[in-house]
C-alpha cells in the first residue's frame, strides 16, 4: 500500500483503491444567512453550498472518478455546468460562468 502512494498512484492497487475527484466553484455570496445548505439533486447526489469568509459561497462537490495524475487535477467544464445547473435548480438567484471568482479540486482514495 505505501508503494501504492508513493508512486503517486500510478500503478494499478491491488486493494481496488479509486481515486474520486471533488471540484468545488466559488462565487460571491449568495444568501445572507450563516447557514449552510444541502441541495438534493435529481441524480441522488448532494451538493453543498457554504458561506465562507463573509463574502464568497462555496458551491461543491462533484464526484468524478479520476485515472490522471493527483498532482495536475484540475475542474473540467462539466463539473462547472453540473454545479451552477444543482443551485440554479433550487435558488432564484441565478448563477452563471461570469460570476465564478474562483475553483479548486482534489482527489481521494476510495475502496
Amino acid at each position: 500500500m505505501k508503494q501504492f502512494f508513493d508512486d503517486g498512484m500510478h500503478l494499478p492497487s491491488p486493494y481496488g483503491i479509486r481515486l474520486i475527484k471533488g471540484s468545488h466553484i466559488v462565487v460571491p455570496r449568495v444568501h445572507t444567512q450563516k447557514q449552510a445548505y444541502i441541495l438534493q439533486n435529481e441524480d441522488k447526489r448532494i451538493v453543498f453550498v457554504i458561506p465562507w469568509m463573509d463574502e464568497f459561497s462555496i458551491i461543491g462537490t462533484t464526484d468524478v472518478e479520476y485515472k490522471g495524475d493527483p498532482k495536475a487535477v484540475k475542474i473540467e467544464e462539466s463539473e462547472i455546468n453540473y454545479l451552477l445547473k444543482v443551485y440554479n435548480a433550487h435558488f432564484k438567484k441565478q448563477l452563471s460562468r461570469d460570476d465564478i471568482v474562483w475553483t479548486y479540486s482534489g482527489v481521494r482514495p476510495l475502496l
